[in-house]
């Protein structure tokens, strides 16, 4: 493994010694409503994630290196579940740089560090408030709400000002952005959004599109009130190869819908592809 072990170990420790990392439940109320954190803990295949390093035992072949320059992810619709299956919608503080009108931004990417891409902010935590209870699972979905997918990213409100995460009017966000490098392609990515989308937003807006390709999650578990929920960066690329390419595509994913070098990451994304029909997910789950 040739990533930073002693930041790796550091990392591994902060996360099981800082309780305001931790994904919590405050005692505190708002009025009729208790404070509520969340915390994301990228990692892969268990080993914590750290913007620049490289990591080996990749791939469908198991022996495949990448080194991971960019990691962030635009996510909303956040709602916690009581043992009923009633759910309770998170309301989200509105801090003017992360979190706006129910939207999300997470970003793993530290751009301070040696070879790590982004912005040298970064941001880890949903914060919010929920009513008073007992709740067993937490759902949200990864991605832009299709209502603002397709605003012009230049004047929008922050977190969507972020115009690295924009691809054009009518495609709209990358939902999910991961940039790194391969031994066999070094301009590898994997950008995730919606494709195939009808319509100008410069002459009336996207009516639809024809993959919307947000991911629903759900976090099976009372414990999502006290532990970290996981994102493994390893689980989505677990059956890609990253050293070669279909000619005429990409390299990576950039979520076409008739590149077959996408099928596995939307496999692990839980999403349909091609004739591949939607399943379940598994890059996001508690640690």
């Amino acid at each position: 493994m040739t990533h930073r072990i002693a930041r790796a170990m550091g990392a591994s420790l902060l996360l099981l010694t800082a309780p305001s990392l931790l994904l919590s439940a405050c005692d505190e109320a708002h009025g009729e409503h208790e404070h509520l954190t969340l915390t994301f803990a990228p990692h892969v295949s268990g080993v914590p994630f750290v913007c620049g390093d490289t990591y080996d035992n990749l791939g469908a072949s198991g022996d495949q290196s990448l080194t991971i320059k960019d990691a962030r992810f635009y996510a909303h619709n956040f709602r916690v579940v009581d043992a009923d299956g009633t759910e309770f919608p998170v309301e989200l503080e509105q801090d003017g740089t992360f979190q706006h009108d129910g939207l999300v931004y997470i970003d793993f990417a530290d751009s301070s560090i040696s070879g790590c891409e982004g912005n040298p902010q970064t941001n880890v935590t949903v914060v919010g408030t929920v009513p008073p209870g007992s709740y067993v699972a937490l759902r949200f979905t990864v991605g832009v709400p299709f209502e603002d997918n397709h605003a012009d990213a230049s004047v929008a409100a922050s977190p969507l000002n972020v115009t690295d995460m924009f691809w054009a009017w009518q495609s709209g966000y990358k939902f999910m952005r991961l940039d790194g490098a391969s031994t066999g392609l070094p301009d590898w990515r994997f950008h995730l959004g919606s494709t195939g989308c009808v319509g100008d937003p410069t002459a009336g807006g996207v009516t639809s599109c024809a993959a919307p390709n947000r991911v629903e999650v759900e976090i099976a578990s009372e414990h999502f009130m006290h532990e970290p929920i996981g994102v493994d960066f390893g689980a989505l690329l677990s059956d890609v190869d990253l050293d070669t390419q279909t000619e005429n595509t990409p390299p990576g994913c950039m979520s076409g819908a008739m590149d077959p070098d996408c099928t596995p990451y939307f496999e692990a994304l839980g999403l349909p592809h091609g004739t591949m029909a939607a399943g379940t997910q598994r890059v996001f789950s508690l640690d």
